[in-house]
């Protein structure tokens, strides 16, 4: 049997992990033998007191062995309100700064610069597993468990900042790989039993502070990813994103959208829907020039177009998909009993019962000319208007801006077009 003086600072090498270290009562004698024993030794109710550095397993031994441990702690039978199995703690007594790392508890999973064997760790394995409230065979009923919890004290000076778990980027030399590196992973399961309410992630509320928030991420760039429902305001989404309450999409508070709760939606300050639109006019008079043939307007003054692409003075081609309001007005004159005509083409064709027909009463008094069209487009589609008279002296007539009093001038035709929805 060897002793060894535990009061003496010296540290405590046992170079063999399957032998026990057995106390004897703390009196004058202060030595614990080394016993070589393989069998387990009660400790009873003795204490074991440290002024030195212990070092457990130093050495690995020669033939592994099967759930090894260096320090295993079993409680059972514990009576009372409140009971511990294992504590550490550290004081950090310094009268001088400190500009190191401290460390209160370090756990390393690593294996040996020499190990060349693969390693397969298991579902729940880890650098330090803490399994709290395991109920093994008995009936009572635990009512608060937590597998780590993490606490701040702070009584005197201050903490810039301070976190109750704080998880390090990995450290990967060049030329290794790591394929999925998770600061938290939450392990799912079946579950036999009955289980109400689960939860990957629960924040309580936050009581205190100035400033509070669930979760905060500082990268801009980072993206966040949620396989199913996310709601806001309910517990129940049933889309992708569901929101019970109102919503504020823009700037802080100068241009933004409001949909309220009640699903209306309102505008502020430059926030707006751009939907595709178009205004084309012409100021020029268009007569029929051929009966024989049907004839291209053109438009000399774009006025406004988004969206809708004007390729010439004739020709308009689409670049969103969908359903598409167009209106037609032209002022014509003509001869008595003669007719003008005007019909929508897209892509080439003519649009099948687009056609409008006017027939002139009176010889030199003006008719206006207008009509609307519903008309779906697909991308890259372009529309265009052709007319035809039944004389040459049927004609789109323009009026220059009158004076005393000034009035602005009457194109010869205009067109407008309106996105109106998808289909």
């Amino acid at each position: 049997m060897i002793g060894i003086d535990l009061m003496s600072g010296r540290d405590i090498l046992l170079d063999r992990k399957d032998v026990e270290v057995e106390l004897t009562p703390w009196a004058d004698n202060r030595y614990v033998p080394y016993t070589g024993a393989i069998t387990n030794v009660d400790l009873g109710a003795q204490n074991l007191r440290l002024s030195g550095t212990f070092l457990g397993g130093n050495t690995p031994p020669a033939t592994p062995l099967i759930n090894e441990s260096v320090f295993f702690v079993s409680n059972y039978n514990l009576v009372g309100t409140s009971a511990r199995t294992f504590v550490v703690e550290s004081t950090f007594e310094n009268t001088a700064n400190t500009t190191g790392t401290i460390q209160a508890l370090l756990s390393t999973l690593r294996t040996s610069a020499t190990s060349t064997a693969n390693y397969t760790a298991t579902s729940n394995g880890g650098a330090l597993k803490n399994r709290y409230a395991v109920v093994l065979n008995g009936s009572g009923v635990v009512t608060q468990t937590s597998s780590i919890t993490t606490g701040l004290s702070v009584n005197g000076g201050s903490l810039t900042n301070a976190a109750g778990i704080h998880i390090e980027s990995p450290i990967i030399a060049s030329g290794k790989t790591v394929t999925n590196f998770r600061g938290i992973h939450i392990r799912g399961g079946s579950v036999v039993g009955t289980l109400t309410n689960r939860y990957g992630v629960y924040v309580d509320d936050m009581v205190g502070g100035t400033n509070r928030f669930g979760i905060y991420q500082v990268g801009a760039t980072d993206n966040n990813y949620f396989g199913g429902n996310v709601g806001i305001g309910t517990t129940t989404p049933d889309t992708k994103l569901q929101v019970v309450g109102a919503v504020k999409i823009g700037d802080d508070n100068t241009n933004y959208t409001t949909i309220g709760t009640d699903g209306t939606i309102s505008f502020t300050g430059t926030a707006c829907i751009t939907l595709p639109h178009l205004m084309q006019s012409d100021s020029t008079d268009q007569a029929i020039a051929n009966v024989a043939n049907a004839q291209l307007i053109t438009f000399d003054t774009d006025v406004h177009h988004f969206g809708i692409t004007r390729t010439s003075s004739s020709r308009f081609t689409v670049t969103k998909a969908g359903s598409y309001l167009i209106n037609f007005s032209g002022v014509c004159v003509g001869a008595a009993s003669q007719t003008i005509e005007t019909w929508l083409r897209v892509n080439g064709n003519d649009v099948a019962n687009s056609n409008t027909i006017y027939t002139f009463k009176t010889t030199g008094v003006a008719g206006i000319v207008a009509v609307s069209f519903i008309q779906h487009f697909d991308v890259g589609d372009y529309f265009e208007f052709w007319t035809w008279g039944s004389a040459v002296t049927s004609t789109w007539k323009a009026t220059a801006a009158g004076s005393t009093p000034t009035r602005p001038a009457c194109p010869s035709i205009i067109i407008t077009t309106s996105f109106t929805g998808c289909d």
